[in-house]
């Protein structure tokens, strides 16, 4: 869809954005044979995805993206984050028609990864329902019992924030059976 609007309003931007959705589609296709990654990698995939969201909502959008040095080497379920980020931009960024921010950060907790998405969201779309949308994707993940692993609220700010903790994962890269 980004692309078809861009195609007629924006040649040159839909150009920008079909080489970032090529980059990420040969991402994808490395990483999908893989069970886990590092957080490294999978931080580098959300950045890219980003990039590309960034030429479609121009000046629009800022975003940031924070780990700890401790977090890097850890390892994660490969391709975790990405649709957390694009609901952000779906239902958030793209629902509001001023400038709006993500902001992905991951930090060692204990023996776990803590991760957090925080993101600019209308009043429309509220802790309940994200935290439904997100509650099933990760549910096999988590190192509590679900409902004190995982935390969906606004925040006074009036951003969403999504928080997760997770077991420390095995080495990054054994493949799918």
């Amino acid at each position: 869809n980004t692309v078809s609007s861009l195609l007629r309003s924006a040649p040159s931007r839909a150009d920008q954005v079909l080489a970032k959705f090529s980059e990420l589609m040969r991402m994808t296709l490395r990483e999908q044979e893989h069970l886990y990654t590092s957080v490294s990698n999978e931080l580098e995939y959300v950045h890219r995805y980003l990039e590309m969201e960034m030429i479609r909502f121009e000046d629009r959008l800022t975003l940031q993206i924070e780990a700890d040095e401790r977090a890097l080497a850890g390892s994660m379920p490969t391709l975790l984050l990405q649709p957390l980020i694009e609901n952000a931009i779906k239902h958030g960024v793209a629902r509001i028609p001023g400038p709006a921010s993500i902001v992905v950060n991951v930090s060692r907790k204990g023996s776990g990864l803590l991760f957090e998405v925080r993101n600019t969201s209308s009043r429309e779309y509220g802790p309940a329902w994200a935290y439904a949308t997100c509650r099933n994707g990760c549910r096999q993940y988590m190192v509590t019992p679900l409902d004190s692993a995982m935390d969906m609220r606004r925040m006074a700010t009036g951003m969403l924030r999504w928080r997760s903790l997770m077991p420390t994962m095995p080495p990054a890269n054994p493949c799918r059976t």
